[in-house]
């Protein structure tokens, strides 16, 4: 599919800024897979393999905008279209050039964002002490030594290369290339005219979802997780409301009555908790709740904000 583009080219602020977007995108959709597979049990198992199921469904997602509208998810969310060539072609003309766009638009930049997980991962065991040259083997030990070593200097190269990228993008009118990944596929970005609405009945639904299709997600999830909150605190309550609890204070000595229920000291300092009513130390109550979230008496849930200092008149 050859078009011609006179082409406009984006200011660098909005370039900045479709960027910053693709790393919320990133948060949003992991946000989006804690909750599900909170919710359901049966999904537990795969919060071990929740980023690799978020790379892949990214991917998906990114190819798809890629192939029907000439640019990422987060550039057609800045009306930002890719061409070649000084806008002669379009990137989606050729099936060969889009799976290239793929790999070193999309999936290159996910595999180094694992990259650098694991290697900050890596580096914390090892300061941790968890990994060290008595429990590794000798060649697993130096090839970690020297992907230590290695691959910061490798990513501040790439970085500082990008930078370069970025001020003369800024800079120089007539630079095309915002990064280095641009340079390599040979794209130019311009600014494109809004669509016109999708006609039909149901045309700006289509439209919302087009453009607002993570965020509809993100907004749905968010209900759902209300949702099954309320219903799960609702179900508590009552069945607080059916516990017998015993009375708080019971008739006591005068040799037990100042005597801290945790520590079985005197009482320190006596806070109380707005739950149950029973009086401890406040260090003893604190260190208590923090750790359990509950009472240590009535093993009512609550927090630290439950807790209240008692002032002798």
């Amino acid at each position: 599919m050859d078009s011609r583009y006179q082409i406009q080219k984006v200011h660098f602020f909005e370039m900045i800024a479709q960027e910053k977007f693709s790393k919320y995108l990133r948060s949003a959709l992991l946000y989006i897979a804690n909750v599900i597979f909170d919710r359901y049990p049966t999904l537990v198992a795969l919060r071990y393999y929740k980023e690799h199921i978020l790379s892949a469904f990214e991917v998906i997602l990114q190819s798809i905008y890629l192939k029907k509208f000439g640019g990422t998810y987060s550039e057609f969310y800045y009306n930002i279209k890719r061409v070649l060539k000084n806008g002669e072609k379009e990137i989606n003309g050729s099936k060969a050039h889009l799976l290239k766009t793929l790999i070193v638009g999309v999936i290159f930049p996910l595999v180094k964002q694992h990259i650098d997980s694991a290697f900050q991962e890596l580096k914390d065991k090892v300061e941790e002490g968890e990994i060290n040259q008595r429990n590794t083997s000798v060649a697993r030990w130096r090839s970690i030594q020297v992907f230590l070593k290695t691959y910061p200097m490798l990513n501040m190269v790439y970085n500082i290369v990008n930078f370069a990228y970025n001020a003369k993008y800024l800079l120089d009118p007539n630079t095309k290339y915002f990064n280095i990944l641009y340079h390599i596929l040979g794209h130019s970005v311009t600014q494109i005219q809004e669509d016109e609405p999708t006609k039909g009945r149901f045309g700006f639904i289509v439209d919302f979802l087009k453009r607002y299709f993570v965020f509809a997600l993100f907004l749905g999830t968010k209900f759902l997780e209300w949702y099954f909150d309320a219903g799960r605190r609702r179900s508590e309550l009552l069945e607080k409301e059916m516990e017998h609890i015993d009375p708080p204070f019971v008739q006591e000595s005068a040799e037990t009555k100042n005597v801290c229920p945790l520590c079985q000291r005197t009482i320190n300092i006596p806070c109380c908790l707005d739950t149950c009513g029973y009086v401890f130390c406040q260090v003893c109550v604190y260190d208590f709740v923090q750790k359990h979230g509950k009472c240590p008496m009535t093993q009512i849930e609550c927090d630290v904000n439950n807790i209240h200092k008692i002032y002798e008149s």
